[in-house]
């Protein structure tokens, strides 16, 4: 495997030009859903949500802001700053879970205040998983960070593991429902991931396992929603009520 994405030093200046697109790409993705319900009512003056929202928001921007930088600063070959810049990222990336679990709570806390726990039992299997697989994949990240080929492949798998709270929202738009809104929104959701394996397989004629099992673990878990119906879910929910009521 390592021998088949060995590179020479013009592929080496392209593949790290790929990631840095796959970086931008990564952003927009993550602000399509989110633009006509909270972007662009901040930039024109203001938005009406929780504090807690507008931290949220902060720290995913940020998280998003520093992986773009992060691939700028291989792309143009300032390794070591980015291994240095790296460290920061490892407490960030902790941060990011924190304050998704955070989040998650606080509007589960608001929900059961405003409608009892017949409003909030069914819900939250959502966010409080994708902090589950951004927390593994990008903890592989970290342990891997001396093995580039790894390391890479694991970060955009982590970047796009928390992609669909924004793709659901914009497919949501589209009118569509049903198997048609599933596949859409799961191939937005894979996108970066499916356009690395693209890449690897042009490039190299084969595809990097990272992406393999990302793409495999993504698809697995775009079917959890039936999860939060099940008794399992229904008593966490009940006892994460009691330790909030």
């Amino acid at each position: 495997m390592a021998n088949s994405f060995s590179h020479t030093k013009q592929s080496l200046a392209e593949v790290r030009r790929f990631y840095l697109a796959l970086g931008f790409l990564l952003a927009v993705l993550a602000t399509i859903g989110f633009w006509p319900i909270y972007f662009r009512p901040l930039l024109a003056g203001g938005v009406d949500k929780q504090a807690v929202i507008h931290w949220h928001a902060a720290v995913y921007v940020g998280w998003l802001a520093l992986f773009i930088v992060q691939c700028l600063l291989v792309a143009t070959g300032k390794i070591a700053l980015h291994r240095k810049l790296g460290n920061f990222g490892l407490v960030y990336g902790c941060g990011v879970v924190i304050v998704g679990i955070v989040t998650t709570v606080v509007r589960f806390a608001t929900k059961l205040e405003e409608g009892g726990i017949e409003q909030v039992k069914h819900t939250g299997i959502f966010p409080f998983t994708d902090m589950i697989l951004f927390s593994a994949f990008f903890g592989a990240a970290a342990y891997y960070r001396k093995k580039p080929e790894l390391h890479k492949r694991l970060m955009v798998v982590a970047a796009s593991s928390i992609l669909i709270a924004s793709t659901a929202r914009f497919t949501s738009r589209l009118g569509v429902a049903g198997v048609e809104f599933h596949i859409i929104n799961l191939m937005l959701w894979l996108a970066p991931v499916l356009l690395a394996m693209a890449y690897d397989f042009a490039r190299y004629k084969a595809v990097h396992a990272v992406y393999l099992m990302g793409a495999a673990v993504i698809t697995i878990s775009s079917f959890r929603g039936p999860l939060q119906f099940t008794d399992a879910w229904v008593n966490f929910t009940h006892w994460l009520a009691s330790l909030l009521a």
